[in-house]
């Protein structure tokens, strides 16, 4: 991400200063001010923007993740989200709008990985001082019930848009979800916003 993007981004959350997943108000330099949180970190801490859909989601079906089409400068033949980076136009594109980045803490970001988002049965996993449950063993994130419907309407919005892949199951649980819990004011507003920096609305938020 350049300083261009996370200038819009810093501009876009000025009047809603929260991270993502545990509701952590930061500043406008970007540092966090814990609070009520205790698996946050205690030390200084800065906010970082998380992709809703991760990198490696966006690359996945493309062949400049699949297949070692790029070369590096010792000439040694690579692929996956680097490769995709350097030479693929759509997954360029993809990676830089707005509608997709979060901002959210380091820890959490690491947490998440490229696990997917869900709901986990018969849930026993301890939360991380919020509504954020990790079932490493089926790669599954599940988020709080207040964020389900920007994340649900993120990837719908890809899809359309950059005809981003969905399983079947992934996309009955986005569109319930979509239903389910109804856009809300912020999220009207930030839509909004970025849609005033990239001329490109998201239909689903209306």
């Amino acid at each position: 991400m350049n300083k261009e993007q996370k200038s819009h981004l810093m501009n876009i959350y000025e009047a809603h200063r929260y991270s993502f997943f545990c509701d952590q108000p930061f500043f406008s330099n970007g540092e966090v001010s814990i609070q009520n949180c205790k698996h946050c970190p205690s030390i200084k801490s800065l906010i970082t923007w998380m992709p809703i859909v991760s990198q490696r989601e966006l690359a996945k079906t493309k062949m400049c993740f699949q297949e070692k089409v790029c070369v590096n400068r010792k000439g040694l033949r690579f692929k996956g989200v680097r490769c995709c980076q350097e030479i693929d136009e759509n997954f360029q594109r993809m990676n830089k709008d707005l509608y997709n980045y979060v901002p959210e803490l380091n820890i959490f970001i690491k947490q998440r990985g490229n696990y997917h988002f869900g709901l986990i049965p018969q849930n026993e996993h301890p939360a991380k001082g919020c509504h954020f449950y990790v079932d490493k063993k089926n790669k599954i994130v599940e988020p709080a019930p207040q964020l389900r419907g920007i994340i649900a309407r993120t990837y719908l919005y890809m899809r359309d848009t950059y005809q981003l892949a969905l399983t079947s199951d992934e996309l009955r649980l986005y569109q319930a979800w979509h239903q389910q819990y109804p856009v809300t004011d912020w999220e009207r507003e930030r839509s909004d916003k970025i849609k005033a920096k990239q001329a490109k609305g998201n239909p689903y938020v209306k």
